[in-house]
């Protein structure tokens, strides 16, 4: 979930009062990191391997409290609190989507005649068989689908995005340097991940690379 929310709410008047001013400014620096380490992991994170890794500075800042404890895992209050407020927010955000797409729905599904639904339902499966079509092209690799790819590809085509999107994001992927190295990594589900498909689709236009191989590199020995 820190995915959905990469920050943290940080207030300048709580820091600049609060009890860790009166530790060193390595421990400050060190706390602030342990912040980010704690938020990017769910706010689940073993005094062990703090320990480990931060030595004298965690043991210092258990010792004053700064950072409390609760068995084996750290707990760092402010964070906390935050994170169950956001969670909170999603659940009640995630069961109101739910219902409003239930009912847009049912009234989009009750205002078409059955014959209309069938014939899109085939233009669905066949916008995805215009996809896995340009993928092999591209490629070169028999596909065949698979039910993840399938739903990725259709929320980003409900997004706007076309055939031809879907075709510069996959030629962009196969042409960068790291996929020329490591081919296996692209397929249809890595390509329609937004993330992913976003970041080919805007990449600058590269000259593809490809393995030169050694008979063309010395052709007469």
């Amino acid at each position: 979930m820190s995915k959905e929310l990469p920050y943290f709410k940080f207030y300048a008047n709580a820091w600049i009062t609060g009890d860790i001013t009166l530790e060193s400014l390595e421990d400050q620096g060190v706390f602030v990191s342990i912040c980010a380490i704690y938020w990017s992991k769910g706010c689940r994170v073993a005094i062990a391997g703090l320990s480990q890794r931060y030595g004298e500075a965690m043991a210092r800042l258990l010792k004053s409290g700064i950072i409390k404890q609760n068995g084996n895992m750290a707990v760092i209050e402010f964070l906390d609190e935050q994170w169950m407020e956001f969670d909170h927010t999603r659940k009640i955000r995630s069961e109101n989507g739910k219902k409003g797409n239930e009912i847009r729905w049912k009234k989009s599904r009750g205002n078409r005649h059955p014959v209309a639904l069938r014939g899109e339902e085939r233009r669905e499966e066949n916008t995805y068989s215009d996809f896995l079509s340009v993928f092999r092209t591209i490629t070169g690799k028999a596909v065949r689908g698979d039910d993840k790819s399938k739903r990725q590809m259709k929320a980003l085509e409900k997004l706007g995005h076309t055939i031809a999107d879907f075709e510069k994001a996959i030629k962009n992927c196969y042409k960068d340097e790291y996929h020329v190295q490591n081919r296996k990594y692209l397929t249809p589900e890595f390509i329609t991940r937004p993330d992913k498909f976003q970041k080919f689709l805007f990449a600058e236009d590269k000259p593809e690379i490809r393995e030169v191989k050694a008979s063309e590199m010395f052709p007469n020995t």
